[in-house]
């Protein structure tokens, strides 16, 4: 209905508007006939139709493009506050990186002055300034990460520095007081490293992994006890430990790498009693024990290499007593025993690789009485025992591997008296007993313990009082007995193995009780025939 009133309105508004009313002319209605009127009252219908469809087209393409206009006014209204935003936050970034720059400039420069304060403190000539410099130092290295190993260097230099040994007790009284606090403030710096070094020192201010450089360094004392060196390099190369004490009691040393080659421990006590080596590679070789004390009492070595090849113990005293060497390897190959005392007593060995291998033994005292070997590997291959003392005596034999293979007696008194072998391995295999006394008044329990092509030319060899006991094996075969005195008096054979049925030579032969040569116990195996013996 509103479509045909609009049409019908349009139509009325096409058509002229009527004049007024005539008469109707005959002549008029008789030229046009009636379908002409209908002809153009639908020509003005199609005219207003059109001109409806024209209109309705037109405003529909101005609301379209109304709506268009308004999207675009909006999409570029949203990327106009885009790039605003995005214009913005790059401002604000950079104001922030400007900020911060600014900060950290201001921050390294309030630094550098701290730095340089404190460098100058612990430059000063007089001690109390310097104490001050040793703590405004430590104070940088914890405030200061990214500075903190300068830091540390800074404090381990000052341990470098030439320091000039005690003045003599005639020397002036200023003499010795500016000695002594000299002194302190170096002890000073050592406490410092290792407060910074304990387990309960603040993640933040833990001073764990950095190097530390004591290259030549002389120590007169301080306390390093209970730190733990779990990272980084720790460098004692070529210091001297010269008097006093320096205690590492309780200290942990679990990875990276401890260098003490070349050290030397002339005098005072160095104290690792009960320190744990734990991992890592702690190093003495070619260190020299000359005169001090050095206390590994209880120590564990459970997975580092701790090595002291070639070093030389000449005199004083290292101990070892009552360690646990439970895994890693404890390599003193080539090291000189010269004189001195070197104490393993009670020592555990239950894991480890110890080696020995090429040791000499030539004057000192090395004690393992009580050890307790019970696996792993123990290696004295090659070792030459000259001189001195090395007891084994009440040493347990309980498994793992003992070599003297190779092994040169030509001297000293080696004392195996009392000694249980209850498994296990343990080769004399081709050593020499050239001279000196060797006992072995120990049980044979178990196990087996070759002298396979061992020589006895000179030395003194005790079995006396030993027992051969059931599943023990002794191996004599291709021994050879040339000389000295090997004797068996008063041994109990209980039924282990003494195999001596292939000895490559019996010019002095061992020495038996009565009728043990005619009626052999069980067990003891002899030559067959017995060959003569030589003059």
């Amino acid at each position: 209905m509103t479509i045909l009133a609009s049409l019908l309105d349009l139509v009325s508004l096409a058509s002229p508007s009527p004049a007024v009313s005539q008469a109707p002319s005959p002549s008029a209605d008789s030229g046009n006939p009636p379908w002409a009127a209908i002809f153009a009252g639908l020509g003005g219908l199609f005219v207003g139709v059109g001109a409806y469809s024209a209109a309705r087209h037109s405003a529909r393409s101005q609301r379209q493009s109304a709506r268009e206009t308004l999207t675009q006014e909006r999409a570029h209204a949203k990327q106009t506050l885009a790039q605003e935003r995005t214009q913005a936050k790059r401002t604000l970034e950079h104001e922030r990186t400007r900020a911060k720059r600014t900060l950290e400039h201001e921050r390294t420069r309030l630094f550098n002055e701290r730095f340089n304060t404190a460098a100058e403190l612990l430059g000063h000539g007089e001690s109390a300034c310097r104490l001050g410099g040793v703590h405004a130092i430590a104070g940088l290295a914890d405030d200061w990460t990214d500075r903190r190993q300068t830091c540390i260097d800074v404090l381990c230099a000052y341990l470098r520095m030439p320091y000039p040994p005690q003045p003599l007790d005639d020397a002036p009284a200023d003499k010795h007081l500016g000695w002594q606090a000299n002194r302190e403030v170096r002890h000073t710096v050592i406490r410092t490293i290792r407060d910074h070094l304990r387990p309960n020192t603040p993640s933040g201010a833990s001073w764990s992994g950095y190097d530390l450089d004591f290259t030549g360094a002389v120590f007169d004392g301080g306390d390093l006890s209970g730190a733990k060196f779990s990272g980084g390099t720790v460098n004692f190369a070529d210091a001297t430990f010269a008097s006093g004490t320096v205690n590492f009691a309780d200290a942990t040393f679990a990875s990276g790498t401890v260098n003490l080659a070349g050290t030397t421990f002339a005098g005072g006590t160095v104290n690792l009693a009960g320190t744990t080596f734990a991992g890592g590679t702690v190093n003495f070789a070619g260190g020299m024990f000359s005169g001090s004390t050095v206390n590994f009492a209880g120590a564990t070595f459970s997975g580092s290499t701790v090595n002291f090849a070639d070093a030389t113990f000449a005199s004083g005293t290292v101990n070892f007593a009552d360690a646990t060497f439970a895994s890693g390897t404890v390599n003193l190959a080539g090291a000189t025993f010269a004189s001195g005392t070197v104490n393993f007593a009670g020592g555990m060995f239950s894991g480890s690789t110890v080696n020995f291998a090429g040791a000499k033994f030539s004057g000192s005292r090395v004690n393992f009485a009580d050890a307790t070997f019970a696996s792993g590997e123990v290696s004295f291959l090659d070792a030459t025992f000259a001189s001195g003392t090395v007891y084994f005596a009440g040493a347990t034999f309980s498994g793992g591997t003992v070599y003297f293979a190779g092994a040169t007696f030509s001297g000293s008194t080696v004392n195996f008296a009392d000694a249980t072998f209850a498994s296990g391995r343990v080769s004399f295999l081709d050593a020499t007993f050239a001279s000196g006394r060797v006992n072995f008044g120990a049980t044979f329990a178990s196990g087996t313990v070759y002298f396979a092509g061992a020589t006895f030319s000179g030395s003194t060899v005790y079995f006396a009082d030993a027992t051969f006991a059931r599943n023990s094996t002794v191996n004599f075969n291709s021994a050879t007995f040339a000389g000295g005195r090997v004797s068996f008096l008063d041994a109990r054979f209980d039924g282990g193995v003494v195999d001596m049925r292939y000895v490559a030579a019996w010019w002095r032969p061992p020495l038996f009780d009565d009728g043990v040569l005619t009626a052999p116990p069980a067990g003891l195996l002899l030559p067959d025939p017995i060959p003569e013996s030589t003059p």
